[in-house]
């Protein structure tokens, strides 16, 4: 459709659509057909039919609009089922075209509520629809004005239906024909069928058209995306796309044959393909029929009437990550790490705790998995009896595709799974990390694909075994902190981090990697300057610990709503770590001088948590390794300042310490001032505010959780404190403390080498209380980040369309997240990018990652409520009574006030 003329042409039957009544007849079938033998390109669909073009059809000529739906359905019908395909009568031109129209139609009903019933009725009711022959006859007008009488019916043929060809069809079952067959070798298929540019360019344009038949949770508010069935997931082929789309992205190989500046040549379509099918796989992997989220929904309720009934169980039933109201905490036990099934709709509050009981304190041997089952909470019953429907519906195939996914066995099929998943994710490090600059392309589906290896441990524990078992596990860990550092800085990309976050947790869970943490890592060196620790030679273990610390310290509170995920990762594998180093064990010691401090335990009512997870962290290595990690025993005795005034905590010493620092800030800010104001000659209020500035950005850690209107009680305190695990550290310090000092004084010991060569001597066995259990903190779902990880998805989804001029969710009405256009940055007289205005806010954190030059997507429900899900207010004038917002500090264990 090149010529001007055939473009006029199609311009001037779109405008027919809604200026004029187009009867259903033979006559008028040049004029459907024009429709998919005329463009050429789907740039050329989309420029020539605009959204207002068929918002108009669809609100004023509603029967023209289903006449030419019901054309383009049955065109693709005929197309697929001819004898000979492609040819002259069948070209694939046609066959293409019909989907581009598919894709350009319809969103724009998606996103009117008032054509829902419309939607439904046309859709999802069986009807029977007139088809009519190559070569009708005639059957008189074509064409009615749009002002005619809106009782006519939508059939204009009704009554001479008996003398036509009549077909009775399901629409969806048309539009969803797919023909049997695996596209690659791989799982479940031994061969390739084939493939070339021009066919993976085909099966791109297919699944766009898949993707946007899957989008109406995108047209649907997030309180309400999960209350109705989506019933275009319904119609799927299941074993055949399953087994192409994983095929299809985990063969492709995005260096190719290693030519450097090879994606600058020639571009490549198979990269499309792949982001495609991850896609369209993760949206079908995330359908979740309507009884499984009733039975979340009652689940979260369940769980929040059990946190006002069990306070005092706080600190061991806690939130890993946020519910989808109110925060609740559930004690859940099992015999081992893998009882409670990963597929079921859980609440992200419920943790598996794995108790093991040993009465021995030999700390060379490895723990175990439980011998006998922790008490449970007086709902504890009825909160396994919802857990077990859930299970029930994951065995009954709720979601065909998450159940064949769970019966992958082969051990041959998990190597090429993981093989595939390895050459995506590690593509950014290698990228980034070339001797010739952007030598190497850096694809652009490393978050779907890191979503799918999240699914996939989720719906296979075979799979999650086969990860953890071997060193993939640790692989992955890397790459997981290496998108961590890298996204932390960007504030549209906080939706990675997260999930890294959770899927660094889900791992952690997992007694194998564990104990795989302490193979030494040699390759540190190769990694890329953005993932290299300085100066580092240890084990895995310390540089996840090491990594998660400074990756807390370097964003400022930025990432404070994960701080619970990231501790809790470090908690769920400290009974396994081996031979910390002295980076690890300063770097442990920080965290906890930073979380044990008065003035961010008493900030908020969920921030003594923390508190609770560092003391584990310190048991469990004391308890099941203290031969094998001396150092980690010397940082607890050379701070054991600090672990003594936490046994000593009370409300009334918390409020003046946090008194005695905000003192000590306001002195040092003055002091500041005025030194400032005496060297630049300058007036000290012209300053004022710049000390808050340097002392905000000099604090490492923002508190997890504020809120400025919460006040301590003493009898909220005495929920919490008395739950400490503090009994084996005070045996430990009360024993050690006065051994070394009098070692020290003694023999004249004086560098920490030979300290520590005291302590390895030192045995503990018979000193210290029976060992206690380990408790595993699984990371569960719950309806908060169901919508979440659907809401990133989705957008992830609409910021890859956007790369293109023919995106079929630009300009419509998308409620499950909000769209933020970033105005280019303004340049200054000598053509530079001028600095921003002090006075410009940050954009929202709820943004998933985008280039520069694309709008941001901002969703409510890409960030998930924390467990104090209160909005943070002004910082108002710290009281005696009232404790400050403070700052986890990296060096001391409390820092200034921090601002908002």
């Amino acid at each position: 459709m090149g010529a001007t003329d055939s473009k006029l042409a199609f311009r001037k039957g779109v405008f027919r659509l809604f200026e004029e009544r187009v009867k259903y007849r033979p006559s008028a079938d040049d004029y459907w057909s024009c429709f998919w033998t005329l463009p050429e390109t789907a740039d050329e669909i989309y420029s020539l039919i605009g959204a207002n073009d068929v918002r108009k059809t669809r609100d004023t000529a509603k029967e023209n609009l289903e006449t030419l739906l019901d054309k383009i359905i049955l065109r693709i019908d005929t197309i697929v089922n001819a004898p000979h395909f492609p040819s002259t009568q069948h070209p694939p031109q046609h066959l293409l075209n019909c989907f581009r129209l598919l894709t350009r139609i319809m969103p724009y009903i998606f996103e009117s509520p008032e054509h829902a019933e419309w939607e439904d009725a046309f859709f999802w009711t069986p009807r029977t629809v007139e088809r009519i022959d190559a070569f009708g006859d005639d059957g008189g007008d074509e064409s009615t004005p749009a002002s005619a009488s809106t009782d006519t019916p939508t059939d204009a043929t009704a009554g001479t239906l008996d003398q036509k060809r009549i077909i009775e069809y399901d629409t969806l079952k048309l539009v969803l024909a797919v023909v049997y067959a695996i596209w690659e070798e791989g799982v479940g298929s031994s061969k390739s069928l084939g493939s070339s540019r021009e066919m993976d360019m085909n099966r791109t344009e297919v699944l766009r058209t898949l993707t946007m038949l899957f989008s109406k949770s995108m047209y649907t508010s997030p309180s309400n995306t999960l209350a109705k069935e989506d019933l275009w997931l319904n119609y799927v082929i299941i074993l055949v796309l399953l087994c192409s789309f994983m095929n299809t992205a985990c063969k492709y190989d995005p260096l190719g044959w290693g030519v450097p500046y090879n994606h600058i040549m020639v571009a490549d379509p198979a990269e499309q393909l792949v982001a495609t099918c991850l896609r369209v796989l993760l949206i079908l992997l995330d359908y979740r029929s309507p009884h499984a989220v009733e039975l979340m929904h009652e689940l979260d309720k369940h769980q929040h009437r059990q946190s006002l009934s069990t306070a005092t169980e706080q600190l061991i039933s806690d939130i890993t990550t946020p519910s989808a109201t109110e925060s609740a905490n559930i004690t859940t036990t099992a015999n081992d790490n893998s009882s409670l099934d990963e597929n079921a709709q859980q609440s992200p509050s419920i943790d598996t705790n794995v108790g093991t009981t040993n009465n021995t304190n030999d700390a060379q041997e490895e723990p175990s998995l439980p011998a006998a089952l922790l008490p449970t909470s007086p709902v504890s019953a009825e909160i396994q009896s919802i857990l077990s429907s859930v299970e029930e519906i994951n065995d009954t195939h709720d979601n065909p595709f998450k159940h064949y996914l769970s019966k992958l066995h082969r051990t041959q099929d998990f190597k090429f799974l993981m093989d595939g998943i390895q050459r995506i994710l590690y593509n950014p490090l290698q990228a980034s990390n070339t001797y010739l600059p952007r030598s190497t392309k850096r694809v652009q589906c490393n978050v779907e694909m890191m979503m799918l290896c999240w699914r996939l441990m989720e719906c296979n524990q075979r799979f999650k075994n086969y990860l953890t078992e071997t060193n993939h596990a640790l692989d992955f860990m890397v790459v997981l902190i290496y998108f961590s550092v890298e996204s932390k800085s960007n504030i549209a990309q906080v939706g990675v981090v997260r999930m890294c976050a959770f899927i660094l947790q889900t791992l952690s869970s997992e007694r194998e990697f564990g104990i795989k943490l302490n193979t030494t890592f040699t390759g540190h060196s190769s990694l890329p300057a953005l993932a290299r620790l300085p100066a580092f030679h240890g084990t895995y273990g310390d540089y996840l610990i090491i990594s998660i610390v400074n990756l807390i310290a370097s964003t400022h509170g930025g990432l404070s709503s994960l701080y619970p995920a990231f501790i809790l990762t470090i908690t769920n594998v400290s009974p396994y770590l081996k031979n910390l180093s002295v980076g690890s064990a300063s770097k442990l010691i920080t965290l906890f001088n930073s979380v044990s401090s008065a003035g961010f335990m008493l900030a908020d009512d969920g921030n003594h948590r923390l508190t609770g997870y560092m003391l584990e962290v310190f048991n469990n290595i004391i308890q099941y390794h203290f031969a094998n990690n001396p150092n980690v025993i010397y940082a607890v005795v050379r701070n054991h300042n600090r672990f003594e005034k936490l046994f000593k905590f009370t409300l009334s010493s918390g409020l003046a310490e946090i008194e005695h620092h905000r003192r000590l800030k306001e002195e040092r800010q003055q002091s500041s001032t005025v030194q400032q104001a005496n060297a630049d000659g300058s007036q000290p209020a012209d300053r004022q505010h710049e000390p808050n500035r340097r002392s905000s950005s000099a604090s490492s850690f923002t508190p997890m959780y504020t809120l400025q209107k919460f006040t301590p009680t003493e009898e909220w305190v005495s929920l919490w404190f008395p739950q400490f695990p503090l009994e084996t550290i005070q045996v430990l310090l009360n024993y050690l403390v006065p051994l070394v000092e009098e070692k020290c004084t003694l023999e004249g010991l004086t560098t920490d080498a030979q300290v520590l060569d005291f302590l390895r001597s030192v045995t503990m066995v018979g000193i210290l209380p029976q060992r206690h259990g380990i408790f595993i903190r699984k990371f569960q779902w719950g309806e908060a980040l169901v919508i979440w990880f659907r809401s990133m998805l989705w957008g992830q989804a609409y910021i890859s369309s956007m790369h293109t001029s023919s995106s079929p969710w630009n300009g419509t009405l998308i409620k499950l997240f909000q769209i933020k256009h970033e105005l280019p940055p303004p340049l200054n007289a000598n053509g530079a990018v001028a600095a921003s205005s002090p006075s410009a806010s940050p954009p929202p954190p709820q943004q998933p990652s985008i280039p520069a030059t694309a709008p941001i997507v901002s969703s409510s429900a890409s960030t998930p409520p924390s467990s104090s899900s209160r909005s943070p207010a002004a910082p108002a004038a710290p009281t005696a009574a009232t404790p400050t917002t403070t700052a986890l500090s990296e060096t001391s264990g409390h820092t200034p006030t921090s601002s908002t």
